[in-house]
């Protein structure tokens, strides 16, 4: 999309993709599930993107996250 290209263009990046570690530093947990099918503190679903500029925080991610059974 033409706002993805601009934004991209000065360094805006998103993240919060399923299969990242969960850090509670970029990201905020919304939701909790006990699965085997991920490692635990893992995310396992993107809720809403996190953005960042940088080395800047602009909006963390919301982000579902898997813990132990």
């Amino acid at each position: 999309e033409e706002i993805e290209r601009v934004t991209s263009k000065y360094g805006l990046e998103t993240f919060g993709e399923a299969g990242d570690p969960f850090n509670p530093h970029i990201h905020e947990a919304v939701v909790t599930e006990a699965t085997d099918e991920y490692e635990p503190d893992t995310v396992i679903q993107e809720i809403r993107s996190g953005y960042r500029l940088g080395d800047k925080l602009i909006r963390p991610a919301l982000v579902k996250v898997s813990t132990r059974k």
